[in-house]
């Protein structure tokens, strides 16, 4: 969390904040932790974005072996 207030302090606030992954997508209580958390750096928008990262390493798997 300290890494997500130093990059939203240079930047001079946050647009949104988003979730994704294992404990971004079935965590409730760690994402409202980090927003209440974050509360004094943003009033923006969270999302909470279904990833499978596994479906991604065999497309680019896949996509490499075809440019081999």
């Amino acid at each position: 969390m300290a890494h997500t207030a130093m990059m939203a302090v240079s930047l001079g606030g946050l647009d949104a904040l988003v979730f994704f992954a294992g404990i971004g997508e079935n965590a409730a209580p760690v994402r409202d932790g980090v927003v209440e958390r974050l509360a004094m750096l943003t009033r923006s928008k969270h999302f909470v974005i279904p990833t499978n990262e596994v479906k991604m390493m065999a497309i680019h798997a896949r996509d490499l072996l075809e440019q081999a």
